[in-house]
């Protein structure tokens, strides 16, 4: 059986923004699904809140340096690749 452990689910994300703040640790937990909607902030090109459909939040104002309510947890998906 596989098991997901934390140290397979807890990797870090480094953000860099031109002109942005310097560097810094949030403990926000972020998601993939959450980078389409924070690329839509950060590039203007489009409503960001139509991810929150399918769960994905803009972390725009935490990269900012701004305070946001975001998420308590995360989720976490193994599948096996053997097939087995």
């Amino acid at each position: 059986p596989v098991q997901a452990y934390e140290e397979s689910a807890h990797t870090p994300l480094i953000v860099v923004l031109p002109g942005g703040r310097r560097a810094s640790r949030s403990t926000q937990f972020v998601q993939t699904v959450d980078l389409a909607p924070t690329l839509f902030d950060l590039l203007r090109i489009g409503d960001a809140s139509r991810f929150a459909a399918v769960g994905g939040w803009s972390w725009l104002p935490t990269l900012r340096g701004e305070k946001q309510r975001f998420r308590e947890y995360a989720t976490v998906s193994i599948t096996n690749a053997t097939g087995g």
